[in-house]
């Protein structure tokens, strides 16, 4: 049955398919929105986990871009210093050049619930054959995410 500890692991489960299929991703995140704002769903570990609460704190950044826009985010940390000094500091520290985030997408919907990052520390980039995998990835994310979202509010309306 597709629960919320079932969707946690499904989701961490597709971060480390995406760290083991992207040549680049040295860290995988999933970040969600709810109403209390955003939060790191699921990570492969401690890396994306502090980058992403940079953004957060800073209510900027690229996964925050990628969750806004429902586009496909990708800068190297040397564009990003002006535009998300937040973010783009403490990426540095980490040892992180670079970020692809895609947003996840509901069907036609042009909003989203969410964004999968990857945050590279060789070279910065990725190239268009990750970032169309990264894209297949967030797809099925966005699914997952959708799919329980709707089944536990029908489980609540029929209780």
């Amino acid at each position: 049955m597709l629960d919320d500890r079932v969707l946690d692991d499904l989701l961490q489960r597709l971060i480390q398919l995406a760290a083991q299929t992207l040549r680049g991703a040295a860290s995988v995140s999933i970040t969600l929105q709810d109403e209390g704002g955003y939060r790191t769903s699921n990570s492969t570990g401690r890396v994306a986990l502090v980058i992403d609460e940079a953004q957060y704190e800073a209510d900027a950044g690229p996964c925050l871009e990628a969750l806004r826009r429902g586009e496909q985010v990708q800068v190297q940390l040397d564009e990003a210093v002006d535009r998300w000094p937040a973010f783009a500091a403490r990426a540095r520290e980490e040892g992180i050049t670079g970020v692809l985030s895609t947003p996840l997408v509901l069907g036609a919907d042009p909003g989203s619930v969410g964004a999968m990052n990857m945050y590279s520390a060789e070279g910065g980039t990725f190239d268009a054959a990750e970032q169309r995998t990264a894209r297949m990835m967030a797809e099925h994310a966005a699914v997952l995410v959708g799919t329980t979202s709707a089944l536990l509010s029908a489980r609540q309306a029929n209780a």
